[in-house]
């Protein structure tokens, strides 16, 4: 059986009461007139909040109700979400509550939309936790996919190539038009950026949580300007913790026919324009390279750099001795078993 979550959100309405000022022109009677009117005017609006607090105990009565059934239940778009009843016989106060309903209707669609993103894989089977996992579930067309690592407090979304040297990649990186500006602070390289379709930086929280709690793969793919393709392959892959501001803990076991220029970068924090943490005394490494990359004194390799306009060839894409680059993207995987054939 499937079953589906509401979450609502409980709106408090806090009303203002008028000042009152009573001006010598006024006579008593038109005062008191005022007074009863500001008076009545506050009864309405005490009544409003009556009927809200009203809504907001059956809605969160219909909250726990969801979540007791939830819990023998697995989540599908096929069953009909019960709508919270709105019990009155008042004109006037259905008219006055009409704005919060429509605000829980686009909460409920939104949630709904949230739920369905997920339903690439059938019934009664987890969220896969990496694109590999994706790739052994039988899927070998390459797209977006919703995955969930093991230790990851939440699902994101994410491109999996199911097909370049086995599949099961999940794409961290892409550059190879220049559209998305990648010279950005640390919450942007945190969370990730870009669009999943087009360029993209996958975001270092996600890539800690693929590659931070087993041995992962890298691949990095590059195009020159002269549309030569080189590759760069490591066998052991994995960036810390924020705590350890995620540096790149493992690399090695390099082949390809591209330099090794990534080796340097070992064991270095990442560095953003307002986050410095390389180990250049009195420099920010990202800030003088237009960039964000596991910078030491500087870089010998920075795919993020500037893909158009860059003044110094080594603010551009890089990788060692190759400046400009077209094309660019970083691939990781868990190191994979003799169940998938190259």
């Amino acid at each position: 059986m499937w079953c589906t979550f509401v979450f609502v959100s409980i709106i408090v309405v806090v009303c203002n009461c008028e000042q009152i000022s009573i001006s010598s022109t006024i006579t008593p009677d038109t005062e008191r007139q005022k007074l009863i009117n500001i008076l009545n005017t506050l009864n309405e609006k005490v009544e409003l909040q009556s009927t809200i607090r009203e809504i907001n105990h059956r809605l969160e009565n219909l909250e726990k109700q969801f979540t007791s059934v939830a819990a023998s239940c697995e989540i599908s778009r096929h069953l009909e979400k019960p709508k919270p009843t709105l019990v009155t016989t008042d004109s006037t106060k259905i008219n006055k509550t009409k704005e919060i309903v429509e605000s829980l209707k686009k909460m409920e669609l939104q949630i709904t939309e949230l739920k369905n993103s997920g339903e690439t894989f059938p019934t009664g089977k987890t969220i896969p936790e990496n694109c590999l996992e994706v790739k052994k579930r039988g899927n070998n067309v390459t797209g977006v996919f919703l995955i969930k690592p093991k230790f990851a407090s939440a699902p994101f979304l994410a491109v999996c190539d199911l097909t370049t040297r086995g599949g099961g990649w999940t794409v961290i990186l892409n550059r190879f038009d220049g559209k998305v500006d990648f010279y950005l602070g640390w919450q942007s390289y945190k969370v990730g950026f870009g669009n999943l379709a087009g360029e993209f930086w996958l975001g270092l929280e996600n890539i800690h949580q693929l590659s931070g709690y087993q041995v992962n793969e890298l691949l990095v793919e590059l195009v020159e300007s002269d549309n030569k393709e080189t590759f760069a392959s490591y066998d052991h892959f994995s960036v810390g913790s924020e705590v350890e501001g995620y540096a790149l803990k493992t690399l090695g076991g390099f082949s390809g026919t591209a330099e090794n220029s990534f080796a340097y970068h070992g064991g270095f924090k990442f560095t953003t324009k307002d986050k410095d943490q390389d180990l250049h005394t009195g420099v920010n490494c990202a800030q003088s390279y237009s960039g964000a990359w596991w910078y030491g004194e500087c870089h010998h390799s920075q795919l993020t750099g500037l893909y158009k306009g860059a003044t110094d060839k080594y603010k551009g894409v890089r990788w060692g001795e190759r400046f400009y680059l077209k094309k660019a993207r970083m691939l990781i995987r868990p190191q994979l078993d003799l169940s998938l054939t190259l």
